[in-house]
């Protein structure tokens, strides 16, 4: 656990092993906001992530009630290029798998 700017932020070091829980999540008290993480990181062009890991994180999400705001967020890191593409998801898009590719650009940020 580690706080940085009213967040609080959880690794959860079981959640690749059954794919039930994300793999990091951030609460902000103030901001009454949760925000949830798929993390992966490839040495290839693109990345698939299945729509069962983002049905996991969105009723991972839905425990959380009492936080209006539940957020949703792939994170990829592309070896190759050096670079993080962050993807955050509407509500319904835990019903396909999720393709994320390098020359994605970002459109979730912490701010």
């Amino acid at each position: 656990m580690e706080r940085v700017n009213g967040n609080v932020v959880f690794r959860v070091p079981v959640s690749g092993a059954r794919g039930n829980y994300p793999d990091v999540f951030v609460v902000n008290n103030l901001r009454r906001s949760i925000t949830a993480f798929q993390v992966k990181s490839t040495t290839k062009n693109m990345v698939k992530i299945p729509r069962q890991q983002l049905y996991a994180m969105k009723r991972f999400l839905n425990a959380f009630k009492l936080y209006p705001h539940r957020v949703m967020v792939c994170a990829v890191y592309f070896q190759k290029d050096k670079k993080w593409v962050f993807t955050q998801l509407g509500s319904d898009k835990y019903l396909s798998d999720l393709i994320v590719r390098n020359v994605d650009e970002s459109n979730w940020s912490m701010g």
